[in-house]
């Protein structure tokens, strides 16, 4: 899930309440991903309005735009999984609005 003002990871403790959104220290042995993980969260946070007087979400300015992003993070998502996933149980639960592609994409829960 993408949250303004949070990093695109977010950690969970075994009582299901949040430990961070820090990318897991096991990341850190792939900059590549930390890298799409950056991207992710600073287009996500550019999608808004942030002044002291507005905050609103701006939102994609075309379609295709919305679908390469989305795209962008869920392929990230399985990148995530396929580095850690045996460490972590990960979770996509991204959902970009305006983009056409993101309607029929599988949710993707590894246990």
């Amino acid at each position: 899930m993408l949250e303004y003002g949070q990093y695109p990871a977010w950690t969970y403790g075994e009582d299901g309440f949040m430990i961070g959104d820090d990318p897991p220290p096991e990341l850190e042995a792939y900059p590549d991903i930390l890298e799409r993980l950056d991207h992710i969260a600073d287009t996500y946070y550019n999608l808004f309005v942030d002044t002291p007087k507005v905050f609103e979400y701006r939102g994609f300015a075309t379609a295709e735009e919305a679908n390469e992003f989305s795209r962008m993070a869920h392929e990230t998502c399985r990148m995530v999984d396929d580095a850690i996933g045996h460490i972590y149980r990960v979770v996509d639960d991204i959902r970009v609005t305006g983009s056409d592609s993101d309607a029929d994409m599988p949710r993707r829960d590894t246990t």
